[in-house]
């Protein structure tokens, strides 16, 4: 019988070979599976901390807004603007302007000017009108807007923002003789509709005129106290003032509002509603009988009116003007009245600015803060500007005036800048902004930030363009510090943002900041030799034991001068420097880069002759930051603050917490503008973070509309990269909802009071306390509106969960 499983002894062999061969191929492929196989664990612990990272910076993210709770939901697109227009009307009017051209324009005859409007929230910016203007020529475009959308319109000149013009609408220029910027004036504007705001605003100046005359009338009455007067208070009293715990100040943080009180005062005015007609009768012929009572609440109703509507609204602060492409170094060229070409300047300066008329360069000077400007003139300009570091009375360009330029616009020459602990109170703020810009970031790209940066401001520059290039091509870290010494783009733009502290300059140039500040241990003192002022110098004899740090980084030398320079009206000083660390540049250069991040005590300070002259040793040595308690006592509170694991947040608590809000609403602006995070959805959650901080700081100052603003742009940022009905942007609608209804625009109010509360409807996992809290601040709209029936419903549920 036949058997399927036999075999022959030739096929018994063959099998053990093939065996053997397979046994030897899986001893060869093994090693190799194995490496796969780790190459896929690595990769899957990566992705997992990764994963988890994200989840700890989004819960710090989320911790601002009260809401721990976070859902993946899929990306939803926002509506067009043909989408949205079907469901808002527009409005068009006709604006008369006149162009006085006493703004940054260089042409002697026409201007280009280009005029872009946003019609609405969810637009980019279009062009309403562009031509070529002389000075007192007159022109005009056409506004048009979704109604109730605010007339927002950027004016440029020559290709330069001359401003950025937001208003509520144009029906307030109707009068005409409104000066916008240093170059237009508003004529007038035909066809112009009244916003919502506007008509409130005119309703209340007309009850307020009215209420004043009463007021007056009533106060040279004579005023008796009854018990109907102090009810009469206290109902007063509970409809005007109640609702308003529901939109407090500590609202837009916290969810724990207490709307009983509220449910308390309608149920008191049913009850009231519900009294026999035969009581009702009873009060008021006690009334009649009563004439002072009658005057007293008539006078209680005229003075809280008053009150109310007299109460002056603060206006959003004019936010800091964009920075001029190409200011980004110390020094600014100004040339008046010589016929050159700003390439010309361009090996010694940046900057440069030729300007023919006084009034032009006047207005531009005026806007140049923290620059040190040189001035080339065929005038005399001596003892007329005390703006100007220098000036230069020329009638051409010449080498010899080239030659001056140059020296005094050279690296060596940067402002000495230091601080002391005990006599400057920003030393906190600035130790601390040095120790954000060097934390590693890695959800950023620093080094194409920085790049990407110096090509926008000196694209026009061609001399620096091949420095940046060849930079770029060889950019390790070692040779980063041999750059430092040269007469570049590369220190002028560090020795500007070390000296002034622009936080937009800094947070684009980390990538060099952390490159330059690498620490290798030193052993023996170096020398620093400085030239200070006289105020200097007293700070250092007044603060002995003070802990000091120097704005920059320190290029010092490793052997003791042999000569020395005295100057006239300076005091001549040596820092002999004892650190702990720095980088070396070899025996040949004799050169130490000290971190610009080190703190250092002063030693002592002794007087020394030296060929009939004297000047002064100061012996400094550096702390160990970690181990002095001295030091991390003095920076701990500020520090335990600003303290965030999102860089960018960091950055914008540490301004904040310096009271610089200008400059914390400019670096937020920038960095949405520059497009530079559109990819990156953590560090755009950090930048509607920071709006939202602003909000907050806007709204513990009274000033709503400023708030309600920044509410916005954090919401605008937000929906870029989430759904509009995340939970973690309830918090968001409902502070955009208090901020109207502080403003009395209650319609406005509850929609985003509903979008808050709908949010937490619709998430998984909603927020009790924040529904409650939500449903309160609706039923306080519809109170102030006398809508009961409403107020009531939504109080109920907010009885409910509480």
């Amino acid at each position: 019988m036949y058997n399927q499983y036999s075999t022959s002894s030739e096929d018994f062999h063959n099998l053990i070979r093939l065996r053997l061969v397979n046994r030897q191929q899986q001893r060869y492929v093994s090693p190799k599976r194995n490496r796969r196989r780790r190459d896929i664990n690595e990769k899957y612990f990566t992705k997992y901390y990764e994963n988890e990272r994200s989840r700890r910076i989004f819960k710090e993210i989320l911790s601002l807004y009260e809401d721990e709770h976070y859902e993946n939901h899929r990306y939803k697109p926002r509506s067009s603007f043909t989408e949205y227009s079907q469901t808002n009307d527009c409005q068009a009017c006709q604006v008369v302007v006149t162009y006085r051209k006493d703004s940054k324009s260089q042409s002697t005859k026409t201007d280009e000017i280009v005029i872009k409007q946003k019609i609405n929230e969810y637009d980019r910016s279009i062009i309403i009108y562009k031509g070529y203007l002389q000075k007192n020529d007159t022109f005009s475009f056409k506004s048009r807007h979704v109604r109730e959308y605010p007339f927002d319109i950027k004016l440029y000149v020559n290709g330069y923002l001359e401003i950025h013009f937001k208003d509520c609408c144009e029906y307030k220029f109707c009068q005409g003789e409104v000066r916008i910027g240093h170059s237009f004036t508003v004529e007038r504007v035909d066809k112009a509709i009244s916003c919502h705001r506007c008509r409130r605003q005119m309703q209340r100046e007309d009850k307020k005129r009215n209420k004043q005359s009463d007021v007056k009338k009533i106060a040279l009455s004579e005023e008796n106290e009854s018990e109907n007067d102090e009810q009469t208070r206290e109902t007063i009293d509970e409809r005007m003032f109640e609702p308003t715990n529901f939109h407090s100040a500590d609202e837009i943080t916290n969810h724990d509002e207490n709307p009983i009180a509220q449910s308390q005062s309608i149920d008191r005015q049913e009850n009231q509603q519900q009294k026999p007609k035969e009581n009702s009768q009873e009060e008021e012929e006690a009334q009649t009988e009563n004439d002072n009572s009658g005057n007293n609440r008539g006078f209680l109703q005229a003075l809280l009116s008053f009150l109310r509507n007299g109460v002056v609204r603060p206006n959003v602060q004019q936010p800091l003007a964009d920075r001029y492409e190409g200011n980004v170094e110390d020094f600014v060229v100004i040339v008046f009245g010589l016929k050159i070409e700003e390439k010309q300047l361009h090996p010694i300066a940046n900057f440069v600015k030729i300007f023919n008329e006084i009034e032009e360069m006047n207005s531009f000077v005026e806007t140049l803060k923290v620059e040190r400007i040189l001035l080339i003139s065929n005038e005399d300009f001596s003892g007329k500007a005390s703006k100007f570091s220098s000036i230069y009375h020329e009638t051409s360009l010449n080498e010899d005036l080239l030659e001056r330029i140059r020296r005094e616009n050279s690296i060596d020459n940067e402002l000495f800048t230091m601080e002391l602990s005990s006599s400057n109170s920003s030393f906190v703020y600035s130790y601390l902004l040095k120790e954000t810009l060097l934390r590693k970031d890695e959800e950023a790209n620093l080094k194409k930030d920085y790049f990407d940066y110096c090509r926008l401001h000196y694209k026009d520059n061609f001399h620096q363009m091949k420095f940046i290039d060849q930079l770029e091509k060889d950019s390790s870290v070692e040779n980063l510090h041999f750059w430092f010494k040269k007469n570049s783009f590369f220190r002028k733009m560090i020795n500007r943002a070390c000296r002034t502290n622009e936080i937009d300059i800094l947070y684009k140039i980390r990538w060099i900041l952390q490159g330059l500040n690498r620490k290798t241990s030193l052993s023996k003192p170096v020398y620093q030799l400085k030239y200070l002022t006289s105020e200097q110098f007293e700070q250092f004899q007044n603060s002995p034991k003070d802990f000091l740090s120097f704005a920059n980084f320190l290029l010092c030398q490793s052997t003791k001068p042999s000569t020395m320079e005295f100057r006239s009206n300076y005091e001549t000083v040596l820092f002999t420097i004892q650190s702990q660390n720095g980088i070396d540049f070899g025996e040949s250069s004799n050169e130490i880069l000290l971190p610009f991040d080190n703190v250092y005590q002063i030693e002592s300070i002794e007087q020394i002759s030296f060929n009939e002259n004297i000047y002064w040793n100061i012996h400094l040595i550096s702390i160990n930051k970690e181990e002095n308690n001295e030091f991390r006592e003095l920076i701990k509170e500020m520090k335990s603050e600003i303290e965030s694991p999102v860089n960018l947040i960091q950055f914008g608590k540490l301004l904040l917490a310096n009271d610089d809000y200008l400059h914390t609403d400019y670096f937020a602006r920038l960095l949405f503008n520059d497009n530079s995070l559109k990819d990156n959805p953590t560090l755009l959650a950090g930048l509607a973070a920071i709006h939202h901080l602003l909000g907050s700081i806007d709204n513990r100052k009274n000033n709503h509309r400023a708030a309600r603003l920044q509410f916005q742009q954090s919401l605008q940022i937000f929906l870029t990269f989430i759904p509009d009905d995340h939970p973690m942007l309830s918090a968001t609608y409902n502070n955009i909802g208090s901020m109207f209804y502080q403003d009395d625009e209650h319609k406005q109010a509850i929609i985003y009071h509903q979008k808050a509360l709908q949010c937490q409807l619709k998430s998984s996992s909603p927020d009790l306390e924040a529904i409650a809290t939500y449903s309160g601040n609706i039923g306080a709209v519809y109170l102030d509106e006398k809508k009961y029936d409403q107020a009531l419903i939504n109080y109920k549920r907010s009885l409910q969960i509480l």
